[in-house]
Order: structure tokens, then sequence, then C-alpha cells
């Protein structure tokens, strides 16, 4: 077998990881491989109570864990939605939620999954079917799931070679009833295609495979030196993008609020519709709550709890951290600001009729955040600091770099 033992050697066994384990041939032979390569790992285990082997494998995984002197965490999970085809979605996010919860609790360094080449091979041919924009083609050696290191590294075996590996070594495993059906897509691209496949077949197939994830990390490599972060897309550098790249960095960009596995095509177009507009404000529905809008020279996603206002009470200097901003009513600058005998203070959104005082007048607050530039979904969650008397005495004053807007009194969030 060729175990990725670069990708094993690379991590600090001093350190505890967790294995996701089904006592399928997979998983048991990673759990075998961390044991000869002396890892410091628990085992998880889910139960999803969906085939009648269930109980069964949960006792012998609990068993065998006992022996070799291994943790065993377990899970129950119970699908109510018998009638809808999406059990194969939820199942995932039952698991990985839990092993997060695990990841945290045992302090863990990464986990480690059992995913082989034949999972390489038939994702791989998911998302070419699929016409499916990814940041990876096939499956990644490594990656991060809700905050979790994830490494895979029986990728370069087979899943043949998992059976043989096994039964040479005498390890317990059972087979998946469920993954002989034809129930699921990926079940009949197993069966019907990676299955029969030669090994010429799935050598070409995985260098289909590697050429077009150089291709997309030589495109994320251009992409990311123009846009960095994909906080904000400008205006200008959008329009001087190929196709082939504008696809990427709006793939990119929407990965940074959604899931990318439900991204299509037609945010492209709509982007680019953005970009070419004589208008100056367009904004677009992605997804639930998600907004994509373009307004004067750049282009921004959002969210819409990002545009709902708020009013928070404060009776004295305080330091006051929530959802929208941080501010440090104790530093000295907010104090030369503010005076004892203006407190209680409201810290709110603006509100229609808001004047600032500006050196000899007053300024409409809502004129000012136009003439600051300040984008829309900005201006409905910009925090006011109002007096006791009910006079605005501080609005922080935005510039693109907002996050750190006036980092001694205020950051945005």
């Amino acid at each position: 077998m060729k175990i990725d033992l670069k990708l094993l050697d690379s991590l600090d066994k001093s350190k505890t990881y967790l294995l996701a384990c089904s006592f399928g041939p997979d998983s048991m032979t990673l759990f075998d491989v961390l044991l000869k390569n002396k890892f410091n790992f628990v085992v998880c285990h889910v139960n999803y109570h969906h085939r009648d082997e269930a109980e069964s494998e949960e006792l012998r995984l609990r068993s065998y864990c006992d022996q070799k002197n291994i943790k065993f965490y377990l899970f129950n999970a119970f699908y109510q939605n018998e009638k809808d085809d999406n059990f194969q979605a939820w199942a995932r996010k039952e698991r990985y939620e839990f092993f997060a919860s695990v990841y945290e609790q045992v302090g863990a360094n990464g986990l480690f999954v059992a995913h082989q080449q034949d999972d390489c091979i038939e994702t791989y041919l998911m998302q070419k079917y699929k016409h499916k924009m990814v940041a990876f083609y096939g499956i990644s050696p490594s990656t991060r799931i809700l905050g979790m290191n994830v490494y895979r590294p029986l990728l370069n075996v087979s899943k043949q070679e998992t059976y043989d590996y096994c039964e040479v070594n005498d390890i317990p495993h059972t087979i998946d009833s469920s993954n002989l059906s034809d129930e699921y897509e990926r079940n009949r691209i197993r069966h019907h295609q990676v299955g029969p496949m030669s090994k010429k077949e799935r050598e070409e197939v995985l260098k289909e495979v590697e050429l077009l994830n150089k291709k997309t990390n030589e495109l994320k490599k251009k992409c990311d030196d123009i846009f960095g972060e994909y906080d904000v897309l400008e205006v200008a550098k959008l329009k001087a993008l190929t196709l082939e790249e504008l696809k990427y960095v709006v793939f990119r960009f929407y990965a940074r609020k959604l899931t990318p596995a439900f991204f299509k095509g037609e945010y492209v177009n709509e982007v680019l519709k953005m970009i070419n507009s004589p208008k100056p404000n367009i904004r677009t529905k992605l997804g639930n709550e998600i907004y994509i809008q373009k307004e004067y020279d750049e282009v921004r996603i959002f969210e819409e709890k990002d545009i709902i206002s708020y009013t928070y009470f404060v009776t004295e200097p305080c330091i006051l951290d929530v959802s929208q901003f941080k501010v440090n009513l104790k530093c000295q600058k907010a104090q030369d600001l503010i005076k004892l005998s203006d407190y209680p203070l409201e810290i709110r959104t603006s509100k229609m009729g808001d004047k600032y005082q500006i050196k000899d007048y007053l300024a409409k607050v809502r004129r000012l955040f136009i003439d600051w530039k300040m984008p829309s979904y900005l201006r409905k969650r910009w925090p006011l600091i109002v007096g006791a008397n009910g006079r605005i005495l501080y609005i922080p004053r935005y510039r693109k770099d907002y996050k750190k807007v006036d980092e001694e009194i205020f950051s945005i969030k």
C-alpha cells in the first residue's frame, strides 16, 4: 500500500488527533496505520441507526478500541426525514459537528479521515458531470473544516487495497450495506464507473485531476495576488480579468459567506452585469439572507444581519464588545470626547433626521455617510455615540479599511 507517510511524518505525534472511524475497511486500515506509527489518537464513531448492522458495528469497534487502549467517542444520530433524499448531506453535517465538539473537548491538533483513492475519483467524476466550480478537484490531502485541521493520508490507496490490508493483518471490519445499493449518485458512479476501471484508466483520471489542480493553483495564486482576502472586489480590477479568472474570483468571493457546493454559474453573469452597468449602486440576492452589491467602484458581499439596526445603553465608561463593534470608552481619547455628565449613553445606528456637529455647523448624518462614500449596508449598521441630552457626541470616521477605523476607541466588525 502507498500510505502518504510524508503527510504523517510532517505531523507532531505528541499531539492528540481524532480518527473518524466507521468500522469499514478504510477507517480500520487507517486505525492500524496510526497505531503502528505511534500516533496519539481517539476514535470518533457516529451511529446513524440507519442500517441493521449499525448496533453490532458500534459494539465491535468499541471493543476493539478497548483492546488497543484507544479512547472511544460515540454520537447517536437519528434521521427524521425518511422521505427526504438529503440523508447524505444531513449525515455529513451531523458527523462533522460531532467531530468539532470532540476536537475542542480534547484539544486536538487534527482529524484523520480515511478517504481513499476511489473516493477521490468518485468525487472528481461527480464534479465533472455537474460542471462544478471548486477550489480543489477530487479530494485534498489536507484542509480545514469547522476550525479543524483535516488530514487524509490514504488518498494513494485504492478501496481494494484497504480490503486486502485488513485481511492480511487480521483487522476486524464490516462492509457498509448501504454502499452496495445504487440509491445514491456516488454509489452508482462507484459501481458502474470507478469499480470496473483498469489500472491505466485510474491513472489517466488521476493525472487529469492533478493537471486541473495545478491549473487551479496557478489561477488561485494570480487572483490572490490581485484581491488578497476577497473582502472587497474593485470594479476596475474585475474588468481587467479574463472570463476564466472572473469565474474563479466570484467563486472565491461567494465561498466567503456561503457553501461553495451551492455556487451557480449565473452568479458570474450577475457580477458581469454589475461591473458593466453605468449605475453606481446595484444589489442582488444570492441566497438566503446573502447579498452582493456594487457601490461606486467596489463590489461587496454581505448578510441580512449586517443591515439590521441596534441600540446599546451604557451607564459608565467601559469596554463594550458586541457583534457589530468593540468600543473602549475607558481610553484617553474617549474620555477627552465624552464627559461623565454625558452618561448614560446610547450607542446606536443612525435615524432619519440625525445631525452631527462638525466645527461650526450641523451636518446631516446620512449626507455625511454619502460624502464619505460609505457603502449603503454599512450606513445601516454604523455606530453613533449619543449623550444623555440626545446630542450625537461621536461618529467614527469611515475609511475603506473600516475594520480598523479608530482602533483606540472603535473597531468595527
